[in-house]
């Protein structure tokens, strides 16, 4: 049980580091961070979000073969790390290196993403890089080094990610997905509105710099326990902070602006939770993650433009905030008429439907057929045709009647076979079915 419990721990940190990695650069260059924030130019954000956006949905769509991608991933990373370790010696070409972090992110983003599908609980284990990105952020701002080798630290960092495996990408329906897009696009238009104001206001007030991160890090945590009873919670939670946050923005004080802070680093936790569930639980998660994190772009863009636009103008801020939440919240009400919300997710899996149904059914495998179950987290790391292969080699099928079942080659089954003894680090069918044993005994314990 020790070492099965060890090694789950291992496997989770193996899974998010990279991801974690990929949020501290995030926030700490390109989102108008410290290294940022030496060129001096409001606008860098926007250059670097609206090309992001596009990459991300080219990325998403076409990249999503596992050499194509291992390729084009491995490029991005490599131009990224120079991007960022030049980007302090040269700040007089922002907008240049502002645009091409936009672009050669995408694969960055998607891969580290992705990362977290191949953990034996995702749900969680997205959970815990969310918070420990922002936590090395925290650790980061407060390093009393020079931009410059914060700079080749950051750069260094990203070569965790280049070296990460790269996923296989499974093309399925996103049609969960798009359900919730426009609530998605109109909370991040509320972050980017709040973003693009509040941010100055709070560098001025701030009690203590970077005790911001220590809201969005708690709600990502107590997210996770709210989100076991039900997954939709977390956007309500999401709205309610927003509005706490425009409420707050009123009293025009040190405290109210660093209430007002605290409660939008609140709401963006609960609704980024949500958001990663939702693009990991959808089959084609490449596709996905291009769609989802490309609306989060456009919208923040938007909501800094409105920011712009608005100036000084509290007034209009607020009354802008106020009308784009109850938009959201009329979108939420209306789509919960039409659809059933989405339960708690099973918090073993992370899977946000709450269904923890045997890929054997899909296999048209009988149910007395059937003495294992296949653990979902753990099959998350398989293609849908690797798990089919998977579910009728261990209800006792040779791999010719595998083969015939799933009407195709039996070379083919020992391929996929091969693949699957690859990715468990087995080398025969006995090991693997002791494997899996083990999992599920640890998960009824």
């Amino acid at each position: 049980m020790y070492k099965i419990v060890v090694e789950s721990c291992r496997e989770s940190v193996r899974f998010f580091v990279p991801f974690s990695i990929y949020v501290l650069w995030l926030l700490a260059f390109p989102m108008d961070g410290v290294l940022s924030g030496c060129a001096g130019s409001r606008n860098f954000l926007l250059w670097f979000l609206a090309p992001h956006a596009f990459a991300l949905l080219v990325t998403g769509h076409y990249f999503t073969g596992e050499r194509i991608f291992s390729r084009v991933s491995s490029v991005g990373i490599v131009v990224i790390i120079a991007v960022t370790a030049l980007f302090p010696h040269c700040p007089e070409h922002y907008l240049t290196l502002a645009v091409l972090a936009g672009i050669f992110s995408a694969p960055l983003a998607i891969k580290t993403c992705s990362l977290i599908k191949l953990s034996v609980k995702p749900f969680r284990t997205a959970a815990a890089g969310l918070a420990v990105g922002n936590v090395l952020l925290y650790l980061f701002i407060s390093l009393p080094l020079t931009n410059e080798i914060k700079a080749l630290i950051l750069a260094l960092l990203l070569l965790i990610p280049l070296v990460s495996p790269s996923t296989i990408s499974v093309g399925g329906s996103i049609r969960q997905l798009v359900k919730y897009l426009p609530f998605v696009f109109m909370f991040q238009l509320v972050g980017g509105l709040m973003y693009g104001f509040l941010m100055e206001e709070y560098a001025v007030h701030s009690f203590l710099n970077g005790s911001e991160l220590l809201f969005y890090v708690v709600a990502v945590l107590g997210g996770v326990f709210v989100a076991g009873r039900r997954l939709d919670a977390l956007l309500a939670l999401g709205v309610m902070g927003a509005m706490f946050s425009f409420s707050f923005l009123l009293g025009e004080t040190g405290l109210s602006t660093n209430l007002s802070m605290y409660a939008m680093q609140a709401a963006a936790g609960f609704v980024d939770l949500f958001l990663i569930c939702l693009l990991l639980s959808c089959d084609g998660t490449f596709k996905a993650l291009g769609y989802g994190l490309a609306t989060t772009c456009c919208a923040i863009v938007c909501g800094k433009i409105v920011s712009m636009v608005a100036g000084e103008q509290l007034s209009l801020i607020v009354s802008s905030g106020n009308i784009i939440l109850t938009l959201s919240v009329l979108l939420l009400y209306f789509k919960s008429k039409k659809s059933e919300s989405l339960p708690g997710p099973c918090l073993e899996t992370g899977d946000p439907t709450g269904q923890c149904v045997s890929c054997a059914a899909a296999s048209g495998i009988d149910s007395s057929e059937r003495p294992k179950m296949l653990p979902r987290g753990f099959s998350k790391r398989f293609s849908e045709k690797e798990k089919k292969v998977l579910q009728l080699v261990l209800v006792g099928k040779t791999f010719r009647e595998a083969a015939s079942c799933l009407e195709i080659s039996e070379s083919s089954v020992k391929t996929y076979m091969k693949r699957i003894y690859e990715k468990t680090g087995v080398s025969r069918k006995a090991e693997l079915v002791t494997l899996i044993d083990d999992m599920n005994g640890s998960r009824g314990n």
